[in-house]
């Protein structure tokens, strides 16, 4: 019987996904690459001998209510956006180049604070392997260490990667192209979370799919994905995560269905409300900063084992933790909301929205792994203002009359 209502409740997830594609008609839209991701999950979990345990009729039972609320939320945000979704096909203002040169430089000067701080980070280590000593410094909450102030140097060299890419008559074999990703990549490589990766080619794809109309098919975003994950791979085995890990499960199942698995241990068992100890962790760590006396949660969670060890629940813990699952599942609602505004947007050709939209589908793709909307919320903000600082003394926001105009002139 319970495998009859659990493979009722994949069907549901399958028509819920058709149903979107059918509405939206746009792969890009965040209804549908939601309602993806979750049927792949639910879809591997169920048919792939991964060696972990079974997903309870419940576990589908409540992805298939998110993959609803956050489609709700969805329509309403698309709507909340404006009811003329197509009022220009073409970006009408380009950032500052003044600001995109000094994000460039500032980042290029970064680079070496980064790799002599690393380098000391590295020196205290205890194995031969320099990133797997990185990270142990990085990662270790009983000795905090990091890169300090040097960290904001990333999302700076990322925002001018992301700005550069935004005009569409740029080659993407300038040297306007890949001399800011070869920084990109020097920052991500030296902050050893492989997430980073993600964190710059998740946004970078969307961008030039919302830019270059021609640009986007499903066979390039196929390549894309497939050598991303290559990459990913790689860097783990440099960092020498993959033997420890690949006793009873193998590494590539455990990082892509780990999480749902880890969730189902945590929302199995009893325990106590935290009461936005995690949802409202940013908050905390800004009042403990001013000086109050407020307990602030580590960002790394305990590990579980399912049965090889992990540590990432997928995006529903923090939530569940703290206010149980409704409140989990009414967040998927209001992410639906906030991805649809900005989608809503980006599709009038809005630079601003484009930008913020792309930088969204980060914290979305990564919903199956961990929570990476309000935990991170100061980075996302910094990140915000950083993307759009470069239009403030621009019109932005023109009249549809005006856009047109100032589109045409640019395009020709």
């Amino acid at each position: 019987m319970n495998d009859f209502i659990i493979y009722l409740s994949v069907g549901m997830c399958l028509i819920m996904t058709v149903a979107n594609g059918l509405l939206w008609r746009d792969i890009k839209s965040p209804a549908v690459l939601h309602s993806l991701l979750w049927l792949t999950i639910v879809l591997l979990h169920r048919v792939v001998p991964h060696g972990m345990e079974v997903l309870s009729v419940e576990i589908y039972f409540i992805v298939f209510i998110s993959m609803f609320l956050f489609s709700c939320g969805a329509v309403l945000g698309f709507n909340l956006a404006g009811k003329n979704h197509q009022a220009s096909r073409y970006i009408t203002v380009l950032p500052d180049q003044k600001i995109v040169s000094l994000y460039f430089y500032v980042a290029l000067l970064g680079l070496p604070f980064l790799i002599l701080r690393a380098l000391d980070l590295a020196s205290h280590g205890t194995t031969d392997n320099f990133f797997v000593n990185l990270r142990l410094s990085l990662i270790d909450e009983e000795n905090p260490q990091g890169y300090g102030v040097i960290s904001y140097f990333l999302p700076i060299a990322f925002s001018c990667f992301f700005l550069c890419l935004l005009d569409k008559d740029t080659s993407l074999k300038s040297p306007k192209i890949w001399l800011p990703l070869a920084i990109c990549l020097i920052y991500a490589v030296f902050s050893t979370g492989r997430t980073f990766l993600f964190l710059l080619f998740i946004p970078s794809l969307l961008i030039l799919s919302l830019t270059r109309m021609d640009f986007f098919t499903l066979g390039k975003a196929l390549v894309f994905f497939g050598i991303l994950l290559l990459v990913f791979f790689v860097i783990g085995s440099f960092l020498g995560r993959f033997d420890a890990e690949a006793e009873d499960v193998s590494a590539f199942w455990l990082y892509l269905l780990g999480g749902i698995t880890a969730f189902q241990e945590i929302f199995s068992t009893s325990h106590p409300l935290e009461y936005g100890d995690n949802t409202f962790r940013t908050m905390y760590a800004i009042l403990a900063a001013l000086g109050f006396d407020v307990e602030v949660k580590g960002v790394l969670q305990d590990y579980v084992y399912i049965p090889s060890p992990t540590n990432v629940y997928t995006v529903f813990q923090p939530y569940f933790k703290d206010f149980g699952i409704y409140f989990a599942l009414f967040m998927q609602f209001l992410f639906g909301l906030m991805h649809a505004v900005l989608y809503g947007f980006s599709k009038q050709k809005n630079p601003v929205a484009i930008l913020l939209y792309s930088l969204s589908m980060y914290p979305l793709f990564m919903q199956w792994f961990q929570d990476q909307y309000l935990s991170l919320m100061s980075f996302w903000l910094f990140f915000a203002i950083l993307l759009s600082l470069p239009f403030f003394n621009m019109t932005v926001w023109l009249r549809k009359s005006d856009a047109d105009r100032f589109g045409d002139k640019i395009e020709s």
